[in-house]
């Protein structure tokens, strides 16, 4: 999580006002890393690495979005 700090403390991420989840997801937060669980800790920390990746080879997601440009070119597929 650590890596994702700056992310966060920049405003780049945005959570709902109203959500039923949300006081005991800022709490896991703000305890980390001394809170008893860190599922939600984890996963924000995952999600943020995988949306900061997506400019980088990202695999099948990679391969798909490089198939698709290509039966663009070829004209098996509308412009998007």
């Amino acid at each position: 999580m650590v890596a994702q700090t700056a992310i966060i403390e920049n405003g780049f991420v945005y959570l709902p006002k109203d959500a039923p989840w949300l006081a005991d997801y800022e709490q896991e937060m703000a305890e980390f890393p001394q809170c008893r669980h860190s599922d939600q800790v984890d996963s924000t920390s995952q999600a943020l690495q995988w949306f900061r990746d997506l400019g980088k080879n990202t695999g099948l997601l990679e391969y798909y979005r490089t198939e698709v440009e290509q039966m663009r070119r070829d004209g098996r597929l509308p412009p998007a």
